[in-house]
């Protein structure tokens, strides 16, 4: 068995690699996969025959498999939801009002018994007088007993009543209990999600209240089963006293998962010992990338080349480097450069969002959010980090900030979690500290393996460009033809083959149709791709920040037209202002006027410019000669004198517009007066929204971006 997923990657091999019948320079193949190499065949099959039945019999989402992919279909379900309920008390009984004893109507019959004694002198009359007094107490005692009796009774049915309702609130909090639970799912569950495909991978929605809520831990919270508490009325304090302690402890109930929410509250920092810490964010990261669609989340880092070790898992995710990413460049960032790189595109990324509003509504969530790691010993300006966690907040990137210790946290985290000791989980913005919390963590070797059975899946009901189906990297030579390389001949055969040798031994016979500047640059779902900076054009602006490949599609682009187009049809002006590194094979070719320009001097910027002058007044001189409209006109007239069209490549031009401001209004003349005239700008730059006025300038010319 080699693992979990297998890929194989070509390096460019004479022969080619050929998955599942198709040609391929990278795939991660499936069981059954067959691959030829040369003249050798194989298939992939599991180690365990029983395995991939056990599997795929848990794929209930899986509508099936392409090529390496394992197309997976999210079904629609209802989330589980508990709404307050609440639970109306009896009345408290009421103890009745002491009466107190008839002294009155007791003294009464001794004062009739006197007079009678002294109307008749006789004592018996007396006895009669005498047993009123003795009745009238009597009847008073006796009801002062039978209210309290009558008390107890109430009490003991009060009892009876509340104890029936505090059963069925218990009964009630078990449900409430697996429902909260089952709102966030913990890290065992989100991988046994992966495993079997079940439909709760990727359940969640984007309309959803509880979008990338992540669970943190568990702890006792208010619950949702409430009491509506009686009148008062004329109740008696242990009636109080006694509702009180048949409702102790129904107010709030155990083991709910409380979450964390980076978009709506902000930046999370994730503290304590490194590996408690990792155990923390891993356990976080595995239940984005579970419960979201790489097609809605995207996930990124920044890290050293030292804690980047702790996060090689991310590279297996779908959701780093998805197609459907608004990110432009390499998600995961361990050197300056990358780091850089991705600042930039987090930036234009928020930048471009500030006038949609923010919170939870934001128009944003069309598009793709991002869940970005951040160690702080990234080598980028901490200032630079801090900033991105604050402008992220509501743009749609949320930020987990990992760190050794509480300390070395930035402020911008409005919410902590300190993995140490019993655990403590901060709320900057409300003022709560919550201590101490059972916190969740997952172990590295489970996020490794969840992340590989995550790899090869896709969302299949979302469209996407296609850029899945495009290779990571793609040779020139193989696209072109090895010819080109090999021999002289191949050349000029291509060169030939578009007309563009125009004197000489292998000159062709004049073509009447147009000509053009088609170039081959690249490789798209749907085989190789060119572009024609003449019909498409007539100028271009490339973006793209380091390490996104920017110089290498320049130099694909500048080979492409040179391979087939003569230097009689199509020349180079090259400018880079990184010192000529970008350009530097190209400098040999036979269609580059001069040196490379450089490092461009107030003395060079006067001179470059009064050559772009003369040569944009010699051609129109001679279209004057000729009366031809345009360098098209004399082309297809056959005239062997009509110049060849002039490219003017330019790489970091956004350099340019800051320090040589008068060579680049020299650049927006020639782009202004180039197109009938032959001439052609191609500008890169890092950052196009740093160089806005002069795109302005360029844009109604620039048709290719």
């Amino acid at each position: 068995m080699v693992s979990d997923i297998v890929e194989i990657v070509d390096l460019g091999s004479a022969n080619g690699t050929i998955v599942g019948g198709k040609p391929s320079t990278r795939a991660k193949l499936l069981p059954g996969d067959r691959v030829q190499i040369g003249d050798t065949q194989f298939h992939v099959r599991w180690k365990d025959e029983h395995h991939e039945a056990r599997v795929k019999s848990g794929i209930n989402g899986v509508l099936g498999f392409e090529g390496s992919q394992v197309l997976f279909s999210r079904s629609p379900q209802v989330g589980p939801v508990f709404d307050e309920a609440e639970f109306p008390l009896p009345d408290l009984p009421e103890r009745p009002r002491k009466q107190p004893l008839p002294w009155f109507m007791a003294a009464l019959p001794l004062v009739f018994a006197g007079v009678m004694y002294l109307a008749t002198q006789n004592i018996l009359s007396l006895l009669f007088f005498l047993m009123m007094p003795l009745m009238v107490i009597g009847a008073a005692v006796e009801q002062r007993i039978s209210s309290k009796r009558e008390f107890r009774q109430l009490m003991a049915e009060f009892r009876e009543d509340v104890g029936k309702i505090a059963d069925r609130i218990r009964e009630e909090q078990v449900i409430e209990r697996a429902v909260r639970q089952e709102m966030h799912l913990d890290g065992a569950e989100c991988v046994d999600a992966i495993v079997q495909r079940s439909p709760r991978l990727w359940f969640r929605r984007i309309d959803e209240p509880r979008y990338l809520e992540l669970r943190a831990r568990l702890r006792t919270l208010p619950s949702l089963c409430v009491t509506e508490m009686p009148k008062v009325g004329r109740s008696r304090a242990e009636a109080w006293l006694e509702l009180e302690k048949l409702l102790t402890g129904l107010d709030l109930i155990s083991d709910v998962p409380i979450a964390v929410r980076p978009l709506i509250d902000g930046a999370v920092g994730i503290a304590g010992p490194r590996g408690h810490a990792l155990g923390v964010a891993r356990s976080l990261v595995l239940q984005a990338v579970a419960l979201h669609s790489p097609a809605e989340v995207s996930v990124a880092s920044f890290a050293s080349t030292k804690t980047a070790r702790d996060w090689d898992y991310l590279k297996w995710l779908p959701h780093v480097n998805s197609p459907h990413s608004p990110l432009g460049t390499e998600h995961l960032a361990a050197s300056a450069p990358e780091c850089a790189a991705l600042a930039d595109a987090l930036e234009d990324l928020i930048e471009s969002r500030l006038g949609q509003g923010s919170g939870p509504n934001l128009e944003a969530r069309q598009s793709s959010y991002v869940l970005l790691i951040v160690e702080g010993d990234a080598p980028i300006d901490r200032s630079r980090l801090v900033a991105l966690a604050e402008r992220g907040q509501g743009k749609g990137v949320a930020v987990l900030w990992v760190a050794e210790g509480q300390p070395r946290l930035p402020a911008v985290c409005s919410t902590y979690v300190v993995v140490e000791g019993d655990g403590t989980v901060g709320y900057v913005r409300r003022f709560e500290t919550v201590t101490p919390v059972r916190l969740e963590s997952c172990d590295a070797h489970t996020a490794a393996t969840a992340a590989r059975l995550l790899s090869p899946v896709i969302d299949a009901g979302v469209p996407s460009d296609d850029a899945s189906d495009l290779p990571r990297a793609v040779s020139f030579v193989t696209l072109a033809g090895s010819e080109i390389a090999n021999s002289p001949n191949g050349v000029i055969e291509r060169w030939s083959e578009s007309r563009s040798i125009l004197t000489g031994p292998f000159a062709s016979e004049p073509s009447r149709r147009q000509a053009n500047l088609r170039a081959l640059i690249g490789q798209s779902a749907l085989g190789a791709f060119s572009v024609d900076l003449r019909s498409e054009g007539p100028h271009a602006l490339v973006g793209g920040t380091t390490g996104s490949g920017k110089s290498e599609l320049l130099q694909a682009w500048i080979l492409g037209m040179a391979a087939a187009h003569s230097p009689q049809r199509v020349t180079f002006l090259l400018v880079d202002y990184k010192g000529g590194s970008a350009f530097r094979e190209c400098a040999n070719l036979p269609h580059t006027l001069g040196d490379v320009v450089t490092d461009l001097s107030p003395h060079l910027v006067r001179r470059a410019l009064i050559s772009l002058s003369a040569e944009l007044r010699y051609r129109e001189h001679l279209l004057a000669t000729y009366k031809a409209k345009d360098l098209i006109e004399l082309e297809r007239r056959g005239e062997v004198n009509a110049p060849p069209s002039l490219v003017i490549i330019v790489d970091e031009f956004a350099a340019l517009v800051q320090e040589v401001p008068d060579f680049v209004d020299g650049m927006v003349n020639v782009a202004q007066r180039g197109r009938s005239l032959g001439l052609h700008l191609i500008l890169a730059t890092q950052r196009p929204a740093g160089v806005i006025r002069t795109i302005c300038a360029l844009t109604p010319t620039c048709g290719w971006r």
